[in-house]
């Protein structure tokens, strides 16, 4: 089968990130038919042994890595359940993408890609390297043994562009702020009403982070300022915004209560207008009364909520190049939610190349907490991924890429995270490169893939394995 096929298969699988067991049977069981070794270790990551086959019998190891979750976005009004449900796919003009959720390319097109290779009748031998919650907190290699994977060369296969080889990455740092809140029984509301942003386009956050895409946490804390500047007497009642943490929020919803008919009518007036943020998003920001029973905030928790959550950064925090859109730190703004008590728990997630602004950002967001009385945790950084300029595999690789499309392939760090960083700690000896095929709006229900992109990578990968065969 070609990657295409594998990947049609792949998708009929529910993977999201922490529940990765079908994905893992489905791959040992392959494993098993073709009598590959195998071995799954005490955080669910999966290496399958591929014995080298003709003119790559004898020659070194190479290692195949891609990771088995995937990002769980949808349209408010689709039904799919990520537990169960196969990812209905659809091609139109010449992509792939799924109804109303995100695809999975990112990354199961990477698994599609070693699995296809892995059946080539000339190949070294092969580490098929599958690793599980990458798109929540990289669990999987970060907790990896060192010898679960043995080759020295790696090719990492979670990249979205085929003209770039990835030679590096940004580390990232999650941020997690437990916020309580009260409630007042007495506060007397003429007028409930639900404030609902949507069709903002979201995306990565850090490959899509730069292009100016409003987030639907940062729009609320915004809005909700708005009103209390206006001098609005209301209160809140619940805020529910964003989901992923590696994706920009596309949807944020507001319960409120306000006091008169005229504060619910000043604040239809003063909804935000974002038509001037991104000429190419169309969002739609609405305010309409409902029957919700339920309390609000009292004016502690309220007036402390606002202050907090307007503070809060999004966006690119620092440029190597403003220009051409190159990213150093930036912070995702990801989700506000309530959890099963009286506590609102609010993330966000920073990427940088610079490991060392962490420990500056981290003594900033402390300082906000303590003087919101809000309680902070702040996770271990993931390791940035130092750009390897030259090493043999890239220059296997770039060489391949002349030959096969007589153009020359752009080689640059990326600002989003890939796994390398904790696989170069586990081999600090290994020669890595990242590719992929074109992939569009990843971590959004508009992800999509370019089909004829997929079968340029397939064969570019194939030569690269041919060239690496030569080359020893």
């Amino acid at each position: 089968m070609d990657a295409m096929e594998w990947f049609k298969k792949i998708s009929a699988i529910p993977r999201p990130s922490g529940y990765e067991e079908q994905i893992t049977e489905f791959l040992v069981d392959i494993a098993k038919a073709r009598q590959y070794h195998w071995r799954i270790d005490h955080v669910g990551n999966v290496c399958i042994d591929v014995p080298g086959k003709g003119r790559g019998a004898g020659k070194p190891t190479l290692v195949l890595q891609s990771h088995m979750d995937m990002v769980c976005e949808k349209l408010p009004d689709v039904e799919h359940n990520f537990m169960t449900d196969p990812i209905q796919l659809r091609e139109e003009n010449g992509y792939l993408s799924a109804a109303g959720t995100t695809l999975g390319a990112d990354n199961g097109v990477g698994i599609a890609l070693a699995l296809s290779a892995a059946d080539q009748a000339n190949c070294p031998p092969l580490e098929l390297l599958f690793t599980v919650d990458e798109e929540v907190s990289m669990l999987g290699a970060k907790n990896m043994q060192p010898n679960f994977f043995h080759g020295k060369y790696l090719i990492n296969l979670d990249s979205e562009d085929d003209q770039v080889f990835t030679i590096g990455c940004a580390g990232s740092l999650l941020v997690t702020f437990t916020l309580p809140v009260a409630f007042d029984s007495e506060y007397q509301a003429q007028v409930k009403a639900e404030f609902v942003v949507d069709k903002l386009l979201g995306g990565h956050s850090g490959t899509d982070i730069h292009k100016g895409r409003s987030a639907a946490t940062k729009v609320c804390a915004q809005q909700l300022l708005v009103f209390t500047e206006a001098g609005i007497n209301f209160r809140i009642i619940s805020v529910d915004a964003g989901n992923a943490t590696n994706a920009i929020a596309r949807l944020g919803k507001i319960q409120l209560a306000f006091a008169t008919v005229e504060d619910f009518q000043k604040a239809q007036d003063l909804l935000l207008d974002l038509s001037s943020v991104n000429e190419e998003e169309k969002p739609s920001l609405t305010l309409k009364k409902n029957d919700t029973q339920a309390q609000p905030f009292d004016i502690v928790s309220h007036n402390r909520f606002i202050a907090f959550i307007y503070e809060l950064p999004h966006g690119p925090l620092v440029y190597y190049d403003q220009a051409a859109g190159l990213v150093e730190t930036s912070c995702n703004f990801a989700s506000i939610k309530k959890d099963e008590g009286n506590n609102y728990i609010i993330k966000l997630f920073y990427r940088s190349f610079v490991e060392r602004k962490f420990v500056k950002i981290s003594e900033e967001l402390n300082r906000i907490a303590d003087r919101h009385s809000v309680k902070i945790e702040i996770s271990d950084p993931d390791p940035a991924w130092p750009p390897q300029k030259d090493n043999d595999l890239l220059n296997i690789a770039t060489s391949c890429y002349q030959k096969l499309f007589n153009r020359q392939v752009s080689v640059a760090p990326i600002h989003a995270g890939l796994e390398c960083g904790y696989l170069e700690k586990l081999s600090p000896n290994l020669s890595c490169i990242s590719i992929g095929p074109n992939i569009l709006d990843a971590h959004s229900p508009d992800e999509r893939l370019e089909i004829a992109s997929l079968s340029r990578t397939e064969q570019l990968l194939f030569n690269i394995i041919n060239d690496f065969i030569q080359s020893f």
